[in-house]
């Protein structure tokens, strides 16, 4: 599996179109970020940003937010989409696209979905072995192809263990962290512009 990242500019961008999480409760805000993964600070050489719209796998014990594998479903971690609120401080990078956190930050919320949420986001994964380049169209040419036509082919986003909490657009449902199950409701846009893609949640 060779995983690819939709290209987008900045970090990833969310819209919350139908969630319940804010609703029932189902809700999680005193896990910091795992520094075993996360960067420390926006200096940080060694791991990654936390991104609006990635899922987290909720530590108690260890009392972190840390993203979802193998080794946190075997222990059966409930799993959460980051819903923070884009707080930016430098007024040279407005826009929600330029929001990431790191260690340091304000501690990510994190709403545990249910079937039937409608989310809209852009940092998602794709297999290029699956989208497969054909001369002279790119992988994610033929990508966004496949997004343009899941009203004939269906298409599900899925968490994997590799894909360090990001959903992995693909038309096979196997191996997916959580049992977490979302269908691609359409491609669509962005308030930045960037392509979109608005899922359901079918299992959660």
């Amino acid at each position: 599996m060779a995983l690819k990242r939709l290209t987008i500019e900045g970090y990833g961008v969310a819209e919350w179109n139908k969630i319940a999480a804010p609703f029932t409760a189902k809700m999680e805000s005193q896990l910091p970020l795992d520094p075993n993964v996360f960067k420390a600070n926006d200096s940080d050489t060694s791991g990654i940003f936390c991104e609006v719209g990635q899922f987290l796998a909720l530590d108690k014990t260890n009392m972190v937010a840390t993203v979802p594998t193998t080794a946190t479903d075997t222990d059966y971690l409930p799993i959460g989409y980051n819903f923070s609120s884009e707080v930016l401080y430098d007024e040279r990078k407005r826009g929600l696209k330029n929001f990431k956190q790191t260690c340091e930050d304000f501690l990510p919320n994190i709403g545990i979905p249910e079937v039937s949420d409608v989310i809209t986001i852009n940092a998602v994964l794709y297999d290029d072995t699956e989208f497969v380049a054909a001369s002279p169209k790119t992988a994610e040419d033929v990508f966004i192809e496949a997004l343009e036509g899941v009203a004939t082919t269906p298409l599900y986003g899925i968490l994997t263990n590799a894909s360090n909490g990001f959903l992995v657009i693909t038309d096979t449902v196997t191996n997916n962290l959580g049992r977490i199950v979302y269908k691609v409701v359409e491609k669509t846009s962005m308030p930045d512009g960037s392509t979109g893609i608005k899922l359901q949640a079918v299992k959660a």
